[in-house]
């Protein structure tokens, strides 16, 4: 298994070419007001790896992060999010499934 650990300002993005797969690291990109790591890579990963993969967000606070996990729920289906009665910060859960981003919860 790999580990990587990126810098606080770095946001991931997740590319293809062809059959292979990797993360591109960007400095100090800004989405909707602050660095919204997750919907950045959840949207990267629907655009270019489709049936592959699936989507999971578990507790945390604001909308940002829905935006993405609906893409990914457009592009590939499988999309998971923690039920809001079980979240200490149920937020972004809450946001994803009033926007249709969710398949389970």
């Amino acid at each position: 298994m790999d580990v990587i650990v990126l810098a606080m300002r770095c946001l991931v993005t997740f590319k293809c070419s062809g059959t292979c797969y990797y993360i591109q690291a960007i400095d100090g990109l800004v989405v909707n007001r602050h660095r919204s790591f997750v919907d950045v890579l959840s949207r990267s990963i629907a655009a270019c790896v489709s049936a592959n993969a699936f989507g999971i967000i578990m507790t945390s606070t604001g909308d940002d992060e829905a935006r993405g996990l609906k893409e990914m729920r457009a592009a590939i289906g499988s999309t998971i999010v923690q039920n809001e009665a079980s979240c200490m910060m149920p937020g972004i859960p809450k946001e994803a499934i009033s926007l249709g981003g969710v398949r389970h919860i």
